[in-house]
């Protein structure tokens, strides 16, 4: 905060020049924050400044909506709650939830100008965006939901809440904007490469994340033969078979190639294996779950017989 230290710093030097100085700095920096917190929130952040232009200016200025609400809200919590504020966990949280992801959205914003503004990254940058910015909302809405300021918690509750909730930062992305990216993310080996760069992703398949690579590769591969055998049963070339079934119809029709067929039975050899979960017999789990139970015991004995903390025996 701008003013909050000086003033802490004047009152323990019983300094009242400085104080009146910082104390009026910091109601008139509450009137401004004020002020712009509902001239941008009536007009939706329309009125706030960008530094550029195009399809990601709309969210420079989200986002400076959003950071006056914040700086608003900051100082009334602070000069209603005052210290006690610290201990106000849930609060500071929310707090601390909207200022991570205003900072999460800037970084978003920052990348995508640093590398030189590709237009095959807007999609992800509008979905982070739209994430961040709802994230921020969720915060909000919590904020003044349990905000506790003597005589004005009604107002956060009531009004103000019902009018962040009508005029939302944003709202939750929708499954068409999911689907797309996903699909990118997919398909375009380039960009999935380079939007996982830096990410330690092994390639040994006795770890999870190896084998999924290994056999998301292998789907992608065999992509195109698995569609010849749909389209084989869809025309009834062959009988209304699934699985490996329908593949080998397929090769017995000279529909698919024996490699096309060997690549298939790979891919969903490794499908297979990707989903695979640990089970247990009724004996094991059954044997598994006494150890559970002596060793919860056997942790509530040490207990017992362990000093609480500030007493003699501690």
């Amino acid at each position: 905060h701008p003013y909050a230290f000086d003033v802490a710093v004047s009152i323990g030097e019983k300094n009242v020049k400085n104080f009146d100085r910082a104390f009026f700095g910091m109601f008139g920096n509450i009137i401004r924050n004020m002020f712009r917190s509902v001239v941008l929130s009536v007009t939706r952040g329309a009125l706030a400044s960008s530094p550029v232009s195009g399809p990601t200016a709309r969210y420079y200025r989200k986002l400076g909506w959003a950071a006056a609400s914040f700086a608003i809200t900051t100082d009334i919590a602070m000069g209603a709650l005052g210290g006690s504020l610290k201990f106000k966990g849930k609060t500071t949280g929310r707090f601390a939830d909207v200022l991570s992801w205003m900072y999460i959205g800037t970084a978003v914003l920052r990348r995508y100008e640093a590398e030189g503004r590709r237009k095959e990254d807007l999609p992800f940058v509008h979905f982070a965006m739209n994430h961040s910015l709802y994230e921020i909302q969720k915060g909000f809405d919590g904020l003044f939901a349990n905000l506790q300021v003597p005589g004005m918690s009604w107002f956060f509750r009531g009004p103000l809440r019902m009018w962040s909730n009508l005029n939302a930062l944003a709202g939750e992305a929708n499954d068409n904007h999911t689907h797309k990216i996903a699909s990118e993310v997919m398909n375009n080996v380039e960009l999935r490469a380079r939007h996982t760069e830096g990410i330690y992703i092994p390639t040994d398949r006795k770890e999870q994340m190896g084998l999924l690579e290994e056999a998301f590769a292998s789907v992608k591969k065999a992509e195109a033969t698995e569609k010849k055998v749909r389209k084989a049963v869809k025309t009834k070339a062959i009988p209304k078979l699934r699985g490996d079934a329908a593949a080998k119809a397929a090769l017995e029709k000279n529909i698919i190639t024996q490699p096309e067929y060997d690549e298939l039975a790979k891919a969903d050899r490794l499908r297979w294996e990707a989903i695979q979960v640990d089970d247990f017999t009724e004996e094991e789990y059954v044997a598994h779950k006494g150890f559970g139970q002596d060793h919860a015991q056997h942790q509530s004995e040490l207990v017992k017989l362990s000093p609480v903390p500030g007493s003699k025996g501690a």
